[in-house]
């Protein structure tokens, strides 16, 4: 039962009116803080967000109508009413909202007077000298129509419009006429309004619930889809009340539960984020997630537990209000086509657009013939779904009710059924439809009951820096990306494209998809572990042997081989592409494995999928693929083959300036150096060698000299930075001082050592805002920097570093949420001893590292960098002094030394 909460008290309009400006403000901010201090209070206390909401509105509306009777005493006679509108209006105001205001005139508002004007005035100042954010309008009832009907958010807040104190008469009279000329006699354009604004939102918000940090206001299925469902409840069947909407059929008893529970969950986590605050804070960060879910009180020691039940139930609310506005704008819909008026007035029946033995479909959607569809038949709660594939037809809300209801008859028996089997594999063996069809089931909750395993990635939150969606959604957009290829003319895309119109068994590859995270439910230490064994399990249920189980199995198991060697291991490796080829087995392997990593990137994040990256994977992809198609005797002839026109290729386009470097290089350079190497990069390297000599010929007593050169690719986001010097103790370290002074990021690094003693490091690195670093200033600053650090044997390089400001370091969240390590092993690689670091990314972090393997005299052969949403992905390959593997103390000494630092 609602409890009204006393305000404080705020003295009469007269008495206001006569204590001094000074005295009546700072009587009038008292008021505000007593009543946000008491609000605040409750709220600590548990009180419910709708309550807290409504009781704040209730106090400013105590302020507002005092603020009105001032004016009234000073300039008498006013005929106009206060409305608020929006939110406001709405009878809820959180703590941080703004507040939206009418001001109601009899007559147009060119048209006041200077003493009307002096009356809005004399209660809009005092709102401003508080600190209140507010929206004002002044307009006759035929200025608000008229802006009605032209403007669409206009529409919606003049929709939500209370009286507040004035013209009682007036504002009825703008009610009634506001609902018969914007929302009555132009119902079709307000649908198309709500909807239009519904699909601009998702668009911005990547069209899903399951965000890593959602906006509880605009997010899908926030607060903005609720009050999108009242406006349409209202403008279709003259009632917000969800319980009216239940007695006339429109939601059912579940639905309207479901309603109430969700608008308020997200009230109070609005009210709490608007507390915490101090402002109109709207998003649930990484940052805000901890604190929330401690002050909910969910019950556990673990605070990441506790962040993924805060989470699941957010996500959880936030389905069902998507869900069932999207529902009602259906029910809209088909009020407004489905059956038409005729020229009596009276209803009409419009035939069906296509039958089925158990079904019809009509205006694009599927109804049951029968209400006793599923008890005579259960398989037809899959092969519905075949229907909607096939004939691009997707449930009517009656068929979605109906689902629910009979869901307990997907049982085990139902799931081995072999007629269930064979729809499912129909359902997965359409390439380009399969995403659609199983987001349908899954909304119904069919998909997770069919496939338990995927039922229990059920918004799932996946505590993992680069992941930006729950486990269930993350699978669905994966099988999205699938499904594009098929009719994507991105050129990037060919060889993707290609390989899924080719590829003969497309249901191992989406059921692969399905399935590869299924093991984070599990909470194993490693998901690929889980994933495989409830990927065994299923094959065994549908019934999956031979060659089909053995992909599936092989794609669940590898899924983050091809990421994870591209992007961490020397590719110019012979031994790499040789050890990987193994791994693969075959070239059907390969390829399905190029198009699952594609599919399983792109569905993470935007970012996850970067044109260096696929460059990388794409490396390894086609040398593995040459590698098995034609053996290793053939590929290794192959290789040298093409090491000798790589050479022709270089000397024939090369400026005889430096011509005569080419055969020195070719001799000089390690041959892992030219494998992936284009002749027009061997050229830049040559031209950055050949001015290096230039200038140390110019200045041979020079303690450090090098040559830079930059490459700009600003399409792909990144420079390629050329250094060519003689090899010097330290080197690299004082390059990434350099590059972290002028806040630009590695995101790949390679160190090269000719014969003679030249070394040449080759980077990828992006600016801040990870854009090519295309400024010649900077570029030049980089370089004068690099000059200065490297003029003598020591240098102190403090005075370059200056820490930023991280965001993943603010709050409790950081240490739970990105674990850091240093792993030293000897087990990945016959020939060098590989690091790998995890850490919340720093300025100099990699400077440090690298200053530790300096200490230690041990020397770097290759390094991956990789930085994804501030967090330190890095790989080194080293040897130590006497270039041989760290024995196993030593890596466990280095270990030991290289985690404090992260």
């Amino acid at each position: 039962m609602k409890t009204e909460l006393a305000p404080p008290t705020l003295p009469d309009a007269r008495t206001l009116n006569d204590a001094s400006p000074k005295d009546r403000l700072t009587t009038l901010k008292t008021y505000l803080t007593e009543s946000r201090e008491m609000l605040e209070r409750e709220h600590q206390s548990g009180q419910s967000g709708l309550e807290n909401a409504s009781a704040r509105a209730n106090f400013i509306d105590i302020l507002m109508k005092r603020l009105f009777e001032m004016a009234d005493l000073k300039n008498p006679g006013a005929k106009l009413a206060l409305v608020a509108n929006g939110g406001y209006g709405r009878g809820y105001l959180n703590p941080g909202s703004d507040l939206d205001l009418l001001f109601l005139l009899p007559k147009a508002a060119p048209k006041l007077s200077k003493a009307e004007k002096d009356f809005i005035d004399a209660v809009l100042y005092p709102l401003w000298d508080l600190g209140f954010k507010v929206g004002q309008a002044c307009r006759s009832i035929k200025e608000c129509i008229a802006e009605g009907q032209s403007d669409s958010h206009t529409r919606t807040t003049l929709f939500d419009s209370r009286l507040l104190i004035g013209d009682q008469q007036l504002f009825e009279t703008f009610q009634t006429r506001f609902r018969k000329e914007v929302i009555e006699k132009k119902r079709a354009e307000f649908l198309d309004d709500r909807r239009a604004d519904m699909a601009k939102r998702y668009q911005d918000f990547s069209d899903t619930v399951f965000l890593q940090e959602p906006n509880v206001k605009e997010s899908p299925g926030a607060l903005r889809d609720f009050h999108n469902l009242l406006w349409i409840s209202d403008a279709l069947f003259e009632t917000r009340d969800l319980d009216e909407l239940r007695r006339k059929g429109v939601l059912s008893q579940n639905a309207s539960d479901e309603l109430t529970e969700g608008f308020e969950f997200l009230m109070r986590v609005r009210n709490d984020l608007h507390y915490r605050e101090g402002s109109n804070a709207d998003v649930l960060t990484l940052r805000r997630q901890g604190p929330i879910a401690n002050f909910f009180g969910y019950p556990s020691r673990n605070l990441l537990k506790r962040i993924e039940a805060l989470m699941r139930d957010y996500y959880r609310h936030a389905r069902r209000i998507r869900q069932h506005t999207e529902t009602l704008f259906e029910i809209a819909e088909l009020e407004e086509k489905i059956r038409p008026k005729n020229i009596f007035g009276k209803a009409t029946v419009t035939k069906p657009d296509r039958t089925f033995d158990h079904f019809y479909a009509q205006e694009g959607r599927l109804f049951a013939n029968s209400p006793k569809v599923f008890e005579e038949d259960s398989t037809n709660l899959l092969s519905l779904f075949r229907l909607c594939q096939k004939f691009d037809l997707s449930p009517s809300p009656d068929l979605r009710k109906l689902i629910k209801a009979h869901r307990h008859l997907i049982d085990g028996p139902f799931r081995v059924a072999k007629a269930n089997r064979d729809t499912f594999q129909s359902i997965l063996e359409q390439k380009g439809k399969v995403g659609p069809t199983l987001r349908l089931m899954h909304r119904v909750g069919v998909l997770g009951l069919f496939l338990p395993e995927f039922g229990k990635m059920e918004c799932l939150v996946q505590h993992e820096f680069f992941h930006r969606y729950t486990a269930d959604e993350h699978t669905l957009r994966c099988i999205d990306q699938l499904d594009a290829l098929i009719d994507s003319d991105d050129p990037g895309h060919v060889v993707y494209r290609d390989i899924l119109i080719n590829h003969q068994d497309p249901y191992a590859l989406y059921l692969a998809l399905i399935m590869h995270d299924s093991g984070r439910a599990m909470g194993v230490e490693e998901h690929i572990d889980g994933s495989a064994i409830l990927t065994d399990r299923v094959c065994r249920r549908l019934v999956i042997k031979g060659e089909r189980r053995k992909l599936i199995i092989f794609l669940v198991d590898q899924h983050l081989a091809l990421f994870s060697i591209a992007t961490r291991k020397d590719l110019s490796d012979p031994d790499v592409i040789a050890d990987f080829a193994a791994q693969m087995k075959t070239k059907h392997n390969l390829d399905s494995l190029l198009l699952f990593t594609f599919a399983d990137a792109n569905g993470t994040n935007e970012e996850a999928w970067s044109s260096w990256k696929e460059t990388l994977m794409q490396q390894l992809y086609r040398a593995t693929r040459s590698f098995l198609v034609k053996g290793e005797a053939e590929y290794d002839a192959a290789a040298r083959k093409e090491l000798e026109k790589r050479r022709e290729q270089v000397a024939n386009r090369l400026s005889s300036r430096y011509s005569h470097l080419i055969e020195g290089h070719f001799e000089q350079m390690p041959k892992r150096y030219f494998r992936f190497r284009s002749a027009r990069s061997i050229r830049h390297h040559l031209r950055a060698i050949g001015q290096y000599w230039e200038r140390r010929q110019r200045r041979p007593d020079t303690y450090f000299e090098c040559a830079v050169r930059w490459i700009e690719h600003p399409k792909d986001g990144y420079s390629e930075l050329i250094i060519a010097a003689e090899n010097q103790p330290g080197l690299l370290r004082r390059i990434s001082c350099a590059l972290a002074a002028h806040h630009i990021n590695i995101l790949s690094a390679d160190a090269f050592t000719r014969m003679d003693g030249i070394v040449l490091d080759l980077f990828r690195v992006t600016t801040d805002d990870a854009e090519a670093v295309a400024d010649k200033i900077h570029q030049l600053s980089f370089v004068t920097t690099l000059y200065e650090i490297s003029s003598s044997e020591s240098y102190d390089p403090s005075k370059y570093l200056q820490k930023p400001k991280n965001y993943l370091e603010e709050g409790p969240i950081t240490e739970f949420s990105v674990p850091t390590r240093a792993s030293v092993r000897n087990d990945i690689d016959p020939v060098y001893t590989v690091v790998e670091i995890q850490a919340v990314d720093r300025l100099a972090l990699l400077h440090d590292i690298l200053g530790i393997f300096e200490r230690h005299e041990y020397a770097i052969t290759h390094a991956r960098i990789c930085t994804e949403k501030g967090v330190a992905l890095d790989a080194f390959y080293i040897l130590d002094k006497n270039n041989q593997l760290l024995s196993d103390q030593a890596a466990a000494e280095l270990e030991e030394e290289l985690n404090p630092i992260l």
